[in-house]
């Protein structure tokens, strides 16, 4: 194992810990606020739709006081006037008086068939005459109270849309009831029910009579009025409770966010349901975008901390690897790393301490050269001291010799100057040794001032036989 793999592991992993403490606490953050944002999406969704049921709501009690107030109005002018052929007449001129969506107005007696009409009778058959078969007209005839009956038919129409009628009761001037008076308002025209038209497609407004019989829908209308779904467990329960939201699939199998109220006037429940696709789906994307987010970030978060990573880690072990092989004896080795940030600077450190430690080595070597040069030098000095020291003993010797040779010789005698020329050369090889003897450090210097042309003079017969023909000594 080299001493790389701990630093990779060591900086790599502190890397990858700070990237993970600083992603963690992000990431949670993202995913709470993420669950923060999609519970206060739904919410704004379910008091949204709480606030569309109600304005539909309050539309359809405020228009069904506004037909009670507007019938017993007719019925009070009603009440003086005879029941004869011109009552059609007072009919019409009442209904041009009515809100411009009333259809029709009329009178029906006590047995529940219908003695005069705002409608022109010619386009009325036998049939549009008998109503008191009708469950909404039993139940004004029995009560004797204001009462909003039945959606059928319009006879009047020629598309024979839908209509809901309202009665009022009819009395005479004794205050004797005579009958019913009745008007007819088309379902599309209801303020309640035009407010779908604002809504997404596919939202549905739906009402409910107190037997839970579909009464008013604006989707498919002729598929689902008039069906029941008395025993139906949700049905049953948003009567018991009255009002509410929520986020189920509608009878049509579609999944709407579903508010619903009751009304004040009739009891009857109204519902307003928004496809997902514009509710609850809205926020579970955006739910689902946060989430994505949180993961982008994450994702940045760590390819930043492996960036980091590469841009630090990666010069550090180089700086390492090259640290090592320097150590290992690579002198040569030097970190080509030339950053301006602070590991720049230690690679230049460390390529200073090896250029120092080179210079260092170099003179430590060069001490060494030194060192094995003097000892070579002190062993030679000590050798030759030696050789000087006994050659200095044979010289005595034949100095001494040539001395008494001399000394036994007649001034006159020719073999006088020969024995000169060996005493004064016995006296330059004295001097020779004792040179050799200060080189060999035997004798301590006496420095002298001396004529180099004496020198040479003296030493002239020594040199001039090995210094060779092409050399002139001259003094």
């Amino acid at each position: 194992v080299t001493p790389v793999a701990p630093v990779r592991r060591t900086l790599r992993s502190r890397i990858g810990g700070l990237a993970l403490a600083v992603a963690v606490p992000l990431v949670a953050l993202l995913v709470v606020r993420a669950v923060l944002r999609r519970a206060d999406e739904e919410r704004r969704l379910q008091d949204r739709a709480a606030e569309l049921v109600a304005i539909v709501v309050h539309d359809l009690d405020t228009e069904v006081e506004a037909t009670e107030a507007q019938l017993r109005t007719f019925a009070r002018l009603l009440a003086a006037a005879p029941l004869d052929a011109r009552t059609d007449t007072v009919l019409r001129t009442l209904l041009a008086d009515a809100p411009s969506a009333w259809t029709n107005v009329w009178i029906v007696d006590t047995t529940g068939t219908i003695m005069a009409t705002a409608a022109d009778r010619t386009r009325l058959d036998r049939a549009a005459f008998a109503v008191g078969d009708r469950p909404g007209v039993r139940r004004a005839l029995a009560t004797g109270g204001f009462t909003v009956a039945d959606v059928v038919r319009s006879a009047v129409r020629s598309d024979g849309a839908r209509v809901l009628t309202f009665y009022a009761p009819l009395h005479d001037v004794r205050g004797a009831r005579t009958g019913l008076i009745g008007a007819a308002i088309p379902l599309d025209s209801l303020d309640g029910v035009q407010a779908a038209r604002n809504l997404p497609p596919g939202s549905v407004v739906t009402v409910m009579d107190t037997t839970a019989t579909i009464l008013i829908r604006t989707l498919d209308a002729e598929h689902w009025i008039g069906r029941n779904f008395a025993g139906t467990g949700g049905v049953e329960s948003n009567i018991r409770v009255g009002r509410g939201v929520d986020a189920s699939t509608s009878a049509d199998g579609t999944t709407r966010l579903i508010g619903w109220d009751r009304m004040r006037t009739t009891r009857w429940i109204a519902y307003v349901g928004i496809p997902a696709a514009f509710t609850t789906d809205v926020a579970a994307r955006q739910f689902a975008i946060d989430l994505a987010m949180g993961a982008l970030l994450t994702l940045l978060v760590l390819l930043w901390a492996r960036r980091v990573a590469a841009r630090i880690v990666g010069p550090i072990e180089e700086l390492t690897d090259d640290a090592r092989r320097i150590a290992a004896g690579d002198e040569g080795r030097r970190s080509p790393i030339a950053s301006a940030d602070e590991i720049g600077e230690l690679a230049r450190a460390v390529n200073r301490m090896a250029d120092t430690a080179a210079a260092r080595r170099d003179q430590l070597l060069a001490s060494q050269d030194q060192l094995r040069h003097a000892q070579k030098m002190d062993a030679l000095g000590t050798f030759a001291g030696g050789i000087a020291h006994d050659f200095n003993n044979y010289l005595a010797a034949i100095g001494g010799y040539a001395e008494l040779a001399r000394a036994s010789l007649d001034a006159a005698h020719p073999a006088r100057a020969d024995l000169d020329e060996a005493l004064r050369a016995t006296q330059r090889a004295g001097e020779l040794t004792r040179q050799i003897l200060l080189f060999s450090r035997r004798e301590a210097l006496r420095p002298e001032l001396l004529d180099p042309a004496d020198v040479l003079a003296d030493v002239d017969l020594l040199l001039r036989p090995i210094m060779g023909a092409t050399i002139e000594l001259a003094c």
